[in-house]
C-alpha cells in the first residue's frame, strides 16, 4: 500500500500551495497575517511541508484519487501544523491558540484551483516531459530557506522518485519544466 501512495500524483501547484502555508507561520507579517507576527514565536520548518505533501498523498489514496488536490493539503494542515507552532510569550497571554492561527492561515490562503490535465495525462499514460532534477543549492540553503528555495527542496524530495519511476534513468516528471 505504501509503494501505491507513492505513486500518486502531486502537482507542483499543490506543492507551491504547501510550502506557501508552511512559510508563511515562519513570516506570518509578509504574508499578510500581521495580527499573528507577535504571537507566533516559531512556526513550520519546511519538514512540515513534506508532512503536508506525503500525507495529503496518503490522504487522496484513500478518498480513491491518483492524484492530490489542494483541498487535500487544507484538511491536513490542522493535524501536521497544530503541534509545529509554537506561541510566543505575549500570545499566550492574550490567549491565542495554534488553531486561531491555522484558520486564520486557511482563510488568507484558500486551496487554489488547478488544472487536472497535466495530471490525467500522467495518469493516463501520456507521455512526460524531460526535466532536470537539482537539489537546491548549498548557498541558497545557507542563506535561509527562500520560499523558491524551499520550493526546489519540496520537488526534489517529492517530485524525483516519481519522476524515477515514471522514466527510470531518463527521469521524467510530469511537472513544467525548471525556470532558471
Amino acid at each position: 500500500m505504501q509503494r501505491a501512495v507513492e505513486r500518486v500524483y502531486v502537482d507542483p501547484q499543490v506543492i507551491a500551495y504547501a510550502a506557501t502555508l508552511v512559510t508563511a507561520t515562519r513570516r506570518p507579517a509578509e504574508a499578510g497575517l500581521a495580527e499573528f507576527a507577535g504571537t507566533l514565536a516559531f512556526g513550520g520548518s519546511p519538514r512540515a511541508s513534506i508532512g503536508l505533501i506525503a500525507g495529503a498523498r496518503a490522504l487522496a489514496f484513500i478518498r480513491g484519487r491518483r492524484y492530490v488536490l489542494p483541498q487535500d493539503v487544507a484538511d491536513l494542515v490542522p493535524d501536521v501544523l497544530r503541534h509545529r507552532l509554537i506561541l510566543s510569550y505575549d500570545g499566550l497571554a492574550a490567549g491565542a491558540t495554534p488553531e486561531g492561527a491555522i484558520a486564520a492561515l486557511l482563510a488568507r490562503f484558500p486551496a487554489p484551483r488547478i488544472d487536472l490535465g497535466i495530471a490525467m495525462s500522467c495518469l493516463g499514460g501520456g507521455r512526460a516531459r524531460p526535466r532536470r532534477h537539482r537539489p537546491a543549492s548549498a548557498a541558497a540553503a545557507a542563506a535561509g530557506a527562500t520560499a523558491p528555495a524551499l520550493l526546489r527542496r519540496l520537488q526534489w524530495t517529492v517530485l524525483r522518485p516519481v519522476a524515477t519511476r515514471l522514466g527510470g534513468d531518463e527521469r521524467r516528471s510530469c511537472a513544467a519544466p525548471a525556470s532558471n
